[in-house]
């Protein structure tokens, strides 16, 4: 991405002619849509003019403004040039790429997928920098495929890309998910309960077919749905022949470490066929690196399954980190998600958005370019310090 680095806004962003989307009324009430995120300080929404196949948004106050000056095309206004602060630039590119501004590129205004080139922005940069081949671009390549889906639909099949699938061969050799956790020794009396002790206790679980099986240590809280806390993860991602090595292993670090708050493990065959099928949970990213540097040194040369959008901690995918975001950028107020479903929901919008305007670009280019506006660096998957900063 080319952006204007930290200080006053550059150049680029003066020379830049703007204008509300004319697919767009201002309206100034209470009525906005709640997952908007314009928060307390909201002005209003954005209305859709029939047949222009925008969607409502809420704005705030600040946005109002801008938007309000630039019903009239013009640059940047001088007043918020002089009170921006240095990421002025892609919160502009923003708007411009969800279809809320429009840029002037040569005789035309544009906005989406058609305006990356006057914005200065690279569709190519920040692919494939994590293995050949990229895990994240093979992701969205195939969900390319599969635009026709619904948006939650085409979300759910970028989080679920890498598994590896439940033959009916996987199913004999583990056998129902009962026998499954008494061979990985996390039974009552198994192994896995043994040597944590007394300082874990396993998490119920809800259903009779839960997805995971977890333990948490006794001296964490569980987690508040409404925390604004974020969650570093670490992801332990054997093949599933080696799982059952690589769990003591697990085991043996967590029990013998105060980094670790939590940890689970993918249930039965399905869950053991998640390239994410283990997962430790640290109250701080230094705990979590600590960890990821241990548990390196314990299994190193395990074939590995990895995990696309996440930051690898090994060349190889074994191990990769994330983060989950805070509860009010999971969609409402009370519920949570974890970092790879906010990243899938994220780019599945993008990819359907470039899909609708059909101007020609690469769907998977445009979600990625769209994704480092939002504080994501899609080189290494690791999100900036303002990812998740007030909206």
């Amino acid at each position: 991405m080319t952006g204007d680095g930290a200080g006053p806004p550059g150049p680029a962003i003066r020379q830049w002619v703007l204008r509300l989307n004319p697919g767009y009324e201002i309206r100034a009430d209470a009525a906005a849509p709640d997952d908007a995120g314009a928060g307390a300080d909201a002005y209003g929404q954005l209305v859709p003019r029939p047949g222009s196949g925008l969607a409502p948004r809420a704005i705030s106050t600040e946005t109002a403004l801008l938007l309000l000056t630039l019903r009239t095309a013009g640059p940047v206004p001088g007043y918020a040039v002089r009170a921006a602060g240095p990421d002025l630039a892609d919160d502009v590119r923003r708007l411009v790429l969800d279809g809320v501004l429009q840029v002037r590129d040569g005789a035309a205004f544009v906005h989406g997928p058609a305006a990356l080139a006057a914005l200065g922005l690279d569709p190519a940069a920040g692919a494939g920098a994590d293995g050949p081949p990229d895990l994240a671009v093979a992701a969205l390549r195939y969900a390319e495929q599969l635009i026709w889906l619904d948006e939650a639909a085409l979300a759910q099949r970028l989080y679920t890309w890498g598994r590896q699938p439940v033959t009916p061969a996987l199913v004999r050799r583990w056998g129902p998910p009962a026998r499954v956790r008494d061979r990985l020794g996390l039974g009552g009396t198994g192994a896995v309960e043994r040597r944590l002790g007394p300082g874990w206790s396993p998490v119920p679980a809800p259903g009779d077919r839960p997805a995971w099986w977890q333990w948490l240590r006794t001296t964490v809280s569980v987690r508040d749905p409404r925390s604004t806390a974020m969650t570093p993860k670490l992801y332990v991602s054997p093949t599933v022949d080696r799982v059952a090595d690589v769990l003591p292993e697990v085991v043996a670090l967590v029990a013998g470490t105060s980094g670790c708050t939590g940890f689970k493990v993918g249930a039965g065959v399905a869950g053991l066929c998640r390239p994410d099928k283990i997962v430790l949970y640290a109250a701080r990213p230094e705990d979590l690196q600590a960890l990821g540097w241990a548990l390196a040194e314990r299994i190193a040369g395990c074939p590995a399954l990895p995990v696309p959008f996440t930051a690898r901690v090994t060349g190889d995918g074994l191990l990769s980190a994330g983060v989950d975001p805070p509860a009010a950028w999971a969609g409402g107020p009370l519920r949570r998600t974890s970092w790879r479903m906010w990243l899938a929901e994220r780019l599945a919008e993008h990819l359907k958005a470039a899909a609708d305007a059909g101007d020609g670009a690469a769907p998977w280019r445009f979600a990625l370019a769209r994704m480092r506006l939002s504080g994501v660096d899609t080189t290494t998957w690791i999100p900036a310090d303002t990812t998740w900063a007030d909206p």
